[in-house]
């Protein structure tokens, strides 16, 4: 999923652990800490999904508004006072820099780059040590604007864990732009190019499918880009386009 790996393994924890009325607090609590997640029917359906022990893999950086989430756990894990007490205040200016309603996000700030490096220099374990290098490397990606190695990193996330999905029924669930079978509208190979090559390296398909929803009192001219598709749909039921036969049309300079 399309959210950094040690969210998903924090919300996780709470579905396996928490009480029903719990959990409803943790996910209003948290918000957009949960990235993709926040939303009731999104959040649901992963919650069906660990229920059912099918197993998550997050392969995406850390959010600019995880940080707080991320850092919380870290501070319940830690063995080192000295970094409890730097976590903890991490989160108490993160929690400032939205009070003051800022342009910019306390990761972007010198006071979260020079805490984090203070972190790395204490003797901490492996899983925060990694969860901080994860950190810093979101806080470079954000900063820098480096889209090409943003996807390097959510391709590394996939293939570290490929001997875990391989030769499986796996699921990946990622906005559009990162789906494409060859180069992405971002002229870039994604996750998608990445998937369809390993998957026909083992003789296996993967199927592409683009979800896009039409809400209530949207007009077509709100959804241009979609309009040939959507003056077709009559009613609530889903429809699927197969768009093989336009990407022919295409090769063959025939489409008009």
């Amino acid at each position: 999923m399309e959210i950094d790996p040690y969210t998903i393994n924090t919300i996780s924890t709470k579905i396996k652990s928490l009480s029903p009325a719990e959990l409803d607090k943790f996910r209003n609590e948290s918000g957009s800490a949960l990235s993709f997640l926040q939303g009731e029917a999104e959040f649901d359906l992963f919650k069906n999904i660990v229920q059912q022990n099918i197993k998550s893999y997050g392969t995406e950086q850390i959010s600019l508004f995880s940080d707080r989430l991320l850092l919380s756990e870290l501070s319940k894990q830690s063995k080192n006072a000295k970094a409890k007490e730097i976590y903890k205040q991490m989160i108490a200016n993160s929690a400032a820099y939205d009070t003051k309603n800022n342009t910019t996000f306390y990761l972007f700030s010198d006071d979260c780059l020079a805490k984090m490096n203070t972190l790395s220099a204490l003797n901490l374990s492996a899983n925060e040590k990694e969860q901080l290098e994860a950190l810093k490397l979101s806080r470079e990606l954000y900063l820098n604007r480096i889209h090409r190695l943003r996807i390097q990193y959510m391709k590394h996330l996939v293939l570290e864990k490929l001997p875990e999905w391989k030769d499986k029924k796996n699921l990946f669930k990622f906005g559009a732009n990162h789906m494409p079978k060859g180069e992405s509208l971002m002229e870039v190979f994604n996750i998608g190019n990445l998937v369809s090559n390993i998957e026909e390296a083992n003789y296996r398909k993967s199927l592409h499918i683009m979800v896009m929803g039409k809400e209530e009192g949207q007009t077509l001219a709100d959804l241009d880009e979609y309009k040939s598709f959507l003056t077709v749909v009559k009613d609530d039921n889903w429809y699927a386009y197969d768009l093989k036969p336009l990407k022919q049309a295409i090769s063959k300079r025939s489409l008009k």
